[in-house]
């Protein structure tokens, strides 16, 4: 009778310690699965990649260099693109040789998306309803939009910052320096900016030149 009551005791001990493991190894687990990520990327290749894999909250982190794009970028999770924020001129986007279609360079379209420390650049437009960045939601702080032009004007187009939000969200542009960007096809009958046009919803711009 003693053994058999010491050997459920133990029975009933390992259970409990062997439960206790399992919790924390699932806890762990899920911690680590939905954790906020930071990726490093130095390419366009490796950006576009992580901005496919990125979840809500990650960061993506781009190292000093030149990134020409062939096609605009989606910034339309809730995350974070960051590049040198001490010195945005060293992190910079601009049209490839073969960019197609020269609309924008980046779209921005998450309310807890943020941009951050990079320029956007050279960038020569043929579309109205554009400019080198596109925004309808989220934050652009500490960049520079410089030497865009675009040449269509027929109707609400800008060369540099075009705002098209709603009035459920806010776009918010902070220690931005936006300057040389020019609307070359003049239409006096329509609605054009050479820096920044705002077609619709709410902006809450701050601190920029």
């Amino acid at each position: 009778m003693l053994y058999y009551e010491q050997t459920k005791e133990i029975k009933e001990s390992f259970m409990c310690n062997l439960k206790h493991v399992v919790a924390v190894v699932f806890t762990s687990f899920a911690s680590f699965l939905f954790a906020e990520q930071t990726y490093n990327a130095a390419t366009v290749e490796e950006l576009i990649s992580y901005l496919d894999s990125a979840k809500d909250g990650d960061t993506i982190q781009l190292a000093d260099g030149e990134y020409p794009l062939s096609a605009k970028l989606q910034l339309t999770k809730g995350v974070t693109l960051r590049g040198n924020d001490s010195n945005p001129e060293e992190v910079r986007f601009c049209p490839s040789d073969n960019m197609k279609t020269k609309t924008t360079l980046i779209n921005v379209g998450n309310a807890n998306a943020v941009l951050s420390g990079v320029t956007l650049e050279n960038l020569k437009s043929n579309s109205e309803k554009t400019g080198a960045i596109s925004i309808t939601a989220g934050t652009m702080t500490n960049c520079i939009v410089r030497n865009n032009t675009t040449a269509a004007g027929w109707y609400n187009c800008t060369a540099g910052v075009y705002i098209n939000g709603t009035a459920d969200e806010t776009v918010l542009i902070t220690h931005c320096v936006i300057t040389n960007n020019t609307v070359t096809y003049k239409n006096y009958f329509q609605h054009v900016g050479g820096g920044v046009y705002m077609h619709g919803g709410t902006c809450n711009i701050k601190k920029c030149v």
